[in-house]
């Protein structure tokens, strides 16, 4: 039986800003280039993103959207104090799930607190609510778009409130609705996941997205993460979805991690479907 899962790369890994057109096209094209069945869309500003004409140069190249990857800073804060920095937040995710659905994509990224926000502002208790008032609020707004919203859980360097796959797996439960899941990134789990393969298997279904990303956020299978273990777990919960890589450039986060892009994103891949059908 063929296998559904389809390999992706975020826009990042050649292009930033994303949302210029002389950008997208080049990431696209390389994405086309370099063997990918799809690119993950950065949202840094969905204002200056010009969607239709994204959406023409993905079709251009027969690439697909895999999913719609916002960009959450302190004024996009879900479980902020602040009124107003929730509800610019939930403004720009539901943004991002517009675009998600005008480029046929079905997964849109979120975060509850922002990047860097190391510090809680309220109680556990309290952000929890908020997050989970916040997040259903989004899912029927998800919902109505033929889109599902993915927790990331990131590590603790980055941010204090959803670090491990357990967390997302309480918060997506909490939750409780159908249009709001969870994913995984190998490279956060690296640093806040024992197991790497048994808290996958205990996920199970929740797990509707994966970032596929090395112990330095290289492209797979250039460090020591077990993505043998990983994808043998994958298989085993029966995903068959996105595999999306991120060797993001020096310009998207301010230090080298890719040398040479193209060679990097194209070992990677080739990494990683030799693995996965190597497992099958």
């Amino acid at each position: 039986m063929k296998s559904l899962v389809k390999f992706g790369i975020n826009g990042w890994c050649w292009s930033y800003p994303f949302y210029k057109e002389e950008n997208f096209t080049l990431a696209i094209s390389k994405a086309k280039m370099l063997g990918f069945d799809g690119i993950e869309v950065p949202a840094e500003e969905p204002e200056k993103l010009d969607v239709k004409k994204l959406r023409e140069t993905l079709n251009s190249y027969n690439i697909l959207c895999s999913s719609v990857w916002p960009v959450f800073t302190k004024n996009r804060d879900l479980i902020s104090p602040n009124v107003q920095i929730r509800e610019n937040c939930k403004n720009y995710v539901k943004k991002s799930i517009k675009i998600a659905s005008e480029l046929d994509a079905d997964i849109t990224l979120v975060l509850p607190s922002p990047v860097w926000k190391l510090k809680s502002t309220l109680t556990r208790e309290e952000e929890w609510k908020l997050a989970v008032e916040g997040l259903r609020e989004l899912g029927d707004f998800a919902a109505e778009h033929g889109v599902y919203l993915v927790i990331e859980p990131l590590n603790r360097f980055e941010t204090y409130f959803i670090n491990s796959v357990q967390d997302a797996v309480n918060l997506v439960n909490d939750v409780n609705h159908p249009n709001v899941k969870m994913m995984i990134d190998t490279f956060h789990m690296n640093i806040e996941d024992r197991k790497l393969g048994d808290e996958i298997r205990k996920a199970n279904g929740l797990i509707f997205h994966c970032h596929m990303n090395d112990n330095d956020r290289g492209p797979p299978g250039s460090g020591h993460i077990p993505f043998k273990e990983i994808i043998e777990a994958l298989k085993a919960i029966g995903y068959d979805r996105w595999l999306v890589m991120e060797p993001f450039s020096q310009a998207s986060i301010g230090r080298v991690t890719v040398s040479d892009p193209d060679e990097q994103a194209s070992d990677g891949l080739k990494y990683l479907r030799s693995l996965w059908r190597s497992l099958s």
